[in-house]
Order: structure tokens, then C-alpha cells, then sequence
């Protein structure tokens, strides 16, 4: 079947989509509608994927255009759609900008879906300008006080440093091919070698345009004030938003060579690495470990664009974006709970045992982990692109044995949990070849950048070294580590125009609704079983 019918159909039904969250804003409309209309995502995702295995060719169509690489995100963000507003019918009902929510909600999402099938300098920057004032907007509309309006405020002031940037890299790209066509400006670019002027200067506006939705150094701040958002719109911030840096380098991959700005890049990312895991690691909030966790993985990934392994950078996101999505609608689980009796048979740690017993215990999950590293290799072939995941694989391997061999319960409890963490590595196994096969075509294949290799070899040196410096400052000078450790709280606090916010008097923070009072009242009416 020819490409332009799914072109049309899939943008006639997030057209569809839109229609109907505009028709939920009228007060006529019954709140049990909202269910028809969070079900109707379900129409492009099955005509994204229907378009990935059955259609023919490439599709031109007005500023869009088909690419492997669009259909794949078209399906991942239309499943993200549906999972997100189906949650949201329940958990944000009773909020007084409930119908504005969905409108608002469903707009960012259409999109995120649209985007990245964009062939137009102008409509990309027209739809990133958009998604991000709708993210602000998100802000405000699903949370009170003014801790909201400054955290909404901070989200436009820092991404619209990223827009600006955006704007900078359309125009300077124009002015070298005469274009406004992203496919023909690289085909120029590519074949005719038409000069781009100081191509540092072009490529460092791509690195900040892609930074700063990432959520990396300097601009992370802007997600970490965010940690008062609902956990939808989390959802949305985390497993949709912030990917888009890394499918912008992807997107402009054959216009970012210099090696200047593939080096600052680098830097960016490993400073963002190591942040991120260290607010992870020391924070006691769930949301800011997951936070501090997006952080880290962000900066991961563009690492894998720095070295130009953009196709493992599309897989970590992607795999990202549904963990992380995960993990935020179930953030609600992870509410203190009694503790078990002592009788109970719980997997928990047991902090009781020698310290030579975690050390064995340790010992071993490295070992484990080193090895699935090792076979990750030798099946995937010896690249510095393959060699980054198989160091993160490795980690994650670790990790997840330490907490099966130490948890206090039945062996038994333990074979199981190892057979499920190798029939998990298997799956992702499975899913890495899948998706490279799918966008087998739609990303740069030009190869590694210049410096692959030794980009490689620092990131690790640096990860190694973090890792026993740390454990020997912990170790033998415990004041440093408290410190440290101190420091690490203090950045993954929330900005002090927030924290002053937080603390305005209670007269300051009644929220402006435009609802009359007799709108209130007729909604907090409804019968929660007419709507769920």
C-alpha cells in the first residue's frame, strides 16, 4: 500500500484527535466522554504500525515526509498517547481544569507524534515552540500555588534557550542551501558540499538545542522544579519530551561533524552522567531519584550520539521512555508502607550479615555482570558504540544480581529471580535487533565520529575512577563523603524561587480558575462511576 495513504490517514486521525479534545472543552460535552476520547489513540498507533511493516516507498507530502525513523517514533509516542490518557481519566478527575487538561494534553502529545515526520525547517520549529509552551502550560494548569507559575515560567525561560537555538540552526541552514527542505539541505550538503560557514558555530547551536530539552548541565534545572507536576504530566516530560535532543542529532546527523562541537557534546553528557546518578543515588524523594535517574540516562544517550552510534542512542531511548513511563505511573506504589512483621518472608536486605558476606555477594554480581558484558560483545561485534552498551548493560546486570544475592528470603525466591533477569536480557536482546531493523535506513549511516575510540576510553576511565574514588572516600575519609554527599542533596533541591514560592503565605497561593463557582459545583456533582 502506498505510503501517502498512511501519511493521510495517520494525520487525519491525531487530526481526529484533536477535534474531539477541543469538543470535551464544552461544559455540554458528559464527563463520561472522556473515555471515547482517550481511546482514540488508539487509531494512529495502529495505523503507525501498520505503516512500519506494510507500506511501500516514501511519502512527500506538504511539510511532512515518511522516514523509518518518523514511523517508529509515530509509534512510540501514539502508544505513549494512549497509556497516559487512559491513566489520566481517573487520577486528575475532580481537578477543576480537568477539561482544559485533556485539551492541552492531547495537543502536546499530536504533536510529539508529528514531528519527526516534518520535512520543513519552518513547521519543526513551529511544533517544538509548541510542545514546549504546552508543557508549560501542563505545569499550570494540573498544579497549585505559585511554586507551579514559577516552575512553568522557568520550564519557557530555560527551553526557550533551546528554541532560540533551534531558530539559529533552521536559518543559518536555509542560508547555506537556499532550502527550507531538511531532506534536500543534507542531500546539498552531502553531495554538493556547499559550504556551512563556521560549521563549530552551527554544530554548538545543535548541541544546545539538543541539551536543553535533555535536561542536561546547564539547563537541568528546569526538570528538577518540575517534581511537583502530576504524575501523567511526568510521564509525558519523561519518556516524551526529554528524548527530543537525541532525535534531533539523529535528524540532523549528516550536518554534525565538527569535532570541536562533538567534544563539548561529550563533555556535557559525562558532567550530566554524573550528576544525575549522584542526585539518584542520595535522594530519598522517588520522584527526584527518577529524576535524577532521567538526567543520567539523557546524558547517556547523548554520548552515544557524540561518538555517532545514533542508532544505539534511538533504542536507549526509546527502552528509556518506557521504563521511565512505567516507573512514573506506578510512583504511587512507592508510598511508605508498615513494615513487614518479623516473620514475614519479604525480600528485603538483610543489613545483619558480615561485611566480607556483601563483598562476596558483590564479587559475584560483578562477575555476572562482566560476563553478560563479555557476550554482549562477542554478539554484537568489538565497537566503541557496542562496547558503551555493553559497559551500561554490565552495570545494570550488576546491580540487579547484588540485590537478588543479598535479599534475605528462600533460595528458591533466588533461582527464579535469576531466571526471570536472564529471560529479561534475552528480551532486550530480541528488542535491540528488532528496532535496528526497523530503522535500518532512516538514521545516519556515515559510521563513528573522529575520536570514537578515545571518547570511549575516557567516559570508562572516568566511570572506573568514580566509582572506587568514591568508595574509598567513604571508606577513609568520612567528612569528605558527608559533604559530598550533602552537595549532591543540594543539587537535586528545587531552585530557591521555587523553594520561596513553596513557602509564600497561603493567601498568595489560591489558584485563579476561570470556573464560576455554579461550574464547580455542577462538576464536583458527577458521579465518579459515570466517568471510570
Amino acid at each position: 500500500m502506498s505510503a501517502s495513504v498512511f501519511l493521510v490517514a495517520y494525520l487525519a486521525s491525531l487530526g481526529l484527535t484533536a477535534v474531539s479534545g477541543l469538543l470535551f472543552l464544552a461544559h455540554r460535552v458528559p464527563l463520561r466522554y472522556i473515555r471515547v476520547h482517550a481511546n482514540l489513540f488508539a487509531i494512529p498507533f495502529v495505523i503507525a504500525v501498520a505503516s512500519l511493516s506494510m507500506a511501500a516507498g516514501h511519502a512527500h507530502m506538504g511539510p511532512w515526509a515518511t522516514t523509518r525513523l518518523g514511523w517508529v517514533f509515530a509509534v512510540y509516542v501514539t502508544l505513549l498517547a494512549l497509556v497516559v490518557e487512559k491513566f489520566s481519566v481517573r487520577y486528575l478527575l475532580g481537578s477543576a481544569a480537568y477539561r482544559k487538561y485533556f485539551l492541552v494534553l492531547t495537543i502536546v502529545l499530536d504533536v510529539l507524534a508529528e514531528l519527526w515526520l516534518v520535512n520543513d525547517l519552518r513547521w519543526l520549529v513551529v511544533g517544538w515552540t509548541a510542545a514546549v509552551v504546552g508543557l508549560s502550560l501542563l505545569q499550570r494548569l494540573t498544579t497549585r500555588g505559585r511554586d507551579a507559575v514559577v516552575a512553568s515560567r522557568e520550564t519557557l525561560v530555560m527551553l526557550g534557550v533551546g528554541i532560540a537555538a533551534l531558530i539559529a540552526v533552521a536559518l543559518w541552514l536555509h542560508a547555506a542551501t537556499h532550502t527550507w527542505s531538511l531532506t534536500a539541505a543534507f542531500w546539498l550538503l552531502t553531495h554538493a558540499h556547499l559550504p556551512l560557514g563556521s560549521s563549530f558555530v552551527f554544530d554548538g547551536l545543535l548541541v544546545a538545542a539538543a541539551i536543553a530539552p535533555a535536561a542536561q548541565w546547564p539547563f537541568a534545572r528546569w526538570l528538577l522544579d518540575s517534581v511537583a507536576a502530576p504524575t501523567p504530566v511526568s510521564a509525558v516530560m519523561h519518556a516524551g519530551f526529554v528524548n527530543m535532543g537525541g532525535i534531533l542529532l539523529a535528524r540532523f546527523s549528516p550536518a554534525f561533524h565538527n569535532g570541536w562541537a562533538v567534544w563539548l557534546l561529550f563533555a556535557v553528557a559525562v558532567l550530566s552522567i554524573l550528576r544525575g546518578a549522584g542526585v539518584a543515588l542520595v535522594h530519598a524523594d522517588y520522584k527526584r531519584q527518577l529524576i535524577g535517574s532521567t538526567m543520567a540516562q539523557m546524558g547517556f544517550m547523548l554520548l552515544q550520539c557524540a561518538i555517532g552510534a545514533y542508532t544505539a542512542a534511538i533504542i536507549h531511548l526509546i527502552l528509556h521512555g518506557f521504563f521511565k513511563s512505567t516507573l512514573f505511573l506506578q510512583s504511587g506504589s512507592a508510598v511508605t508502607k508498615p513494615l513487614a512483621k518479623s516473620g514475614s518472608k519479604a525480600m528485603a536486605v538483610d543489613s545483619d550479615k558480615p561485611e566480607s558476606s556483601h563483598l562476596l555477594a558483590f564479587t559475584f554480581a560483578a562477575l555476572g555482570g562482566a560476563a553478560f558484558g563479555v557476550i554482549y560483545v562477542a554478539l554484537t561485534g568489538l565497537h566503541s558504540d557496542r562496547i558503551l552498551s555493553a559497559a551500561l548493560l554490565a552495570w545494570s546486570v550488576t546491580l540487579a544480581l547484588r540485590q537478588i544475592v543479598t535479599a534475605a528470603g528462600q533460595t528458591s525466591m533466588r533461582v527464579i529471580a535469576l531466571g526471570l533477569t536472564a529471560a529479561v536480557l534475552a528480551v532486550f536482546m530480541l528488542v535491540q535487533v528488532g528496532i535496528t531493523d526497523l530503522l535500518h535506513g532512516g538514521v545516519s549511516s556515515a559510521g563513528l565520529h573522529p575520536g570514537a575510540q578515545v571518547m570511549t576510553a575516557v567516559f570508562l576511565g572516568v566511570a572506573v575512577a568514580s566509582t572506587f574514588a568514591l568508595a574509598l572516600v567513604r571508606r577513609f575519609a568520612p567528612a569528605v563523603a558527608a559533604r559530598l554527599y550533602l552537595w549532591l542533596v543540594w543539587l537535586g533541591e528545587p531552585s530557591r524561587a521555587v523553594f520561596v514560592a513553596v513557602r509564600a503565605p497561603a493567601a498568595e497561593l489560591a489558584p485563579q480558575s476561570s470556573y464560576r463557582p455554579s461550574q464547580q459545583v455542577r462538576e464536583r456533582r458527577v458521579n465518579v462511576h459515570d466517568v471510570v
